[in-house]
């Protein structure tokens, strides 16, 4: 998901700012890339990293930055792009709860593949197990 929100805030940032209802001023000018920019970040980090945890809480953070930037928006808005940040506000909520639970899930992942194992490779973890059934014999 950063791959395409970022290469789309950079190769497309007027459009960008049209769909979600963003002014067209100095500062969205500017911040749209920054947006796009930070979201490539994100994607390089979470495609190249062994630290899948680490980037994933990049990604909510940045949500919250991006969930500040839309309620700032949001105040100064009405008619048609108060109605488009809306929609935006509530996708970028849905995808701050996605990575929220994702970066959680990375976590424990991390957690639980950092115990040492006498079975341990460098491609992961072998494990064997095994279990005995013992019935009454009548």
């Amino acid at each position: 998901m950063s791959l395409g929100l970022g290469v789309a805030q950079l190769a497309a940032p007027d459009r960008v700012r049209r769909m979600s209802g963003v002014d067209d001023s100095a500062t969205s000018r500017a911040v749209v890339p920054l947006v796009g920019a930070r979201e490539l970040v994100h994607a390089a980090g979470l495609l190249r990293s062994r630290r899948k945890s680490v980037w994933a809480w990049t990604r909510v953070v940045g949500d919250a930055m991006d969930l500040t930037a839309l309620g700032m928006a949001l105040a100064h808005r009405g008619g048609r792009r108060r109605r488009r940040l809306l929609a935006v506000t509530g996708a970028v909520a849905g995808i701050t709860v996605l990575d929220l639970l994702t970066a959680v899930q990375a976590t424990r992942a991390g957690k639980v593949a950092a115990v040492p194992s006498m079975g341990s490779t460098p491609e992961g973890v072998s494990m064997t197990m095994s279990s005995r059934v013992r019935r009454d014999r009548r």
